[in-house]
């Protein structure tokens, strides 16, 4: 780093991109935490975070690191969420530490869902309250989130088939259960009229895994195409799925219901020094784990 102790401080500054509960990802269809209701929290964070994140990234917030990092735990002697927002820099990372009361495992998707943004977005506005950082940024990334009904899809780009007859794309979209779901669209190319979706199939739980996935998509002829859907942490594959134009369903994607309200009231607060053993055992704690998932 000596040669750049002459750059001014601000250029070494990374624009803040992405907010993520850790663990961020986990095995499919196996819990990624130790209780039911950290469990299905953090599983529910994958598409609040994902859908937060892509507009926090395009708002050229200045920060010591490109992320923030929370970290959720249980606490059954509480009534509400406590979000413990660690305001002193202590380390080269932005993190938080969350205690869930019980009761999170039976809210609706859509409650669970209102509930890990309002936990986001108020963690990252007490944040932004001792870094400087311009808070309609944040409002912008909370309502986005909120007008894309809590939800994350990403869809490739078109691919026609040799033919020029059809077109196809990969959909994706986050689940529930924090893994994503793949369907194959496709369109008549001259019109744009869609000919039906392919069924879904089991996918990776990140957009960066998403993109690796849609790489693979290709027809095979002018009828048919295939797609690589996911590969496990162990390796294990999916393998290529074919799907013929002629065995398409007229029904997209699953779509989520609207967003409810959170049930759960959030309580925020700084920490500074003398509180930052807390969210250094957790941390710690949470990288104990060697393989967390494919994502």
């Amino acid at each position: 780093m000596k040669v750049l102790d002459h750059v001014p401080w601000r250029v070494l500054l990374a624009v803040l991109r992405t907010v993520e509960f850790w663990p961020k990802t986990g095995f499919p269809g196996g819990p990624w935490a130790d209780t039911p209701d950290v469990d299905t929290f953090v599983k529910t964070a994958r598409r609040v975070c994902e859908r937060y994140s892509e507009l926090l990234a395009l708002g050229g917030v200045r920060s010591r690191t490109s992320s923030v990092r929370l970290f959720a735990h249980p606490d059954t002697a509480r009534a509400d969420v406590l979000g413990e927002v660690y305001v002193d820099p202590q380390s080269d990372g932005e993190f938080a530490v969350v205690s869930l009361p019980p009761g999170i495992s039976v809210l609706a998707p859509q409650a669970r869902a209102m509930l890990v943004l309002e936990v986001v977005h108020r963690c990252l506005l007490r944040l932004a309250s001792a870094r400087g950082w311009d808070p309609a940024v944040l409002d912008a990334a909370y309502r986005h989130t909120i007008e894309s009904g809590l939800a994350f899809t990403w869809s490739s780009a078109w691919k026609a088939s040799p033919g020029r007859c059809f077109r196809a794309r990969a959909t994706f979209r986050l689940a529930d259960d924090g893994y994503g779901r793949v369907s194959v669209e496709i369109q008549e190319r001259s019109g744009g009229t869609v000919v039906g979706h392919t069924s879904e199939s089991l996918s990776f739980s990140t957009i960066e895994g998403f993109k690796r996935s849609a790489a693979t998509l290709r027809w095979v002829g002018r009828s048919a195409v295939r797609i690589h859907p996911f590969v496990s942490p162990f390796g294990d594959s999916t393998g290529e799925i074919e799907h013929d134009v002629t065995t398409l369903t007229q029904q997209p994607i699953h779509l989520l219901g609207p967003p409810e309200s959170a049930v759960i009231p959030v309580t925020v607060v700084g920490r500074g020094a003398s509180r930052s053993a807390r969210c250094a055992q957790a941390m710690k704690e949470r990288h104990r784990l060697v393989l967390t998932g494919s994502r």
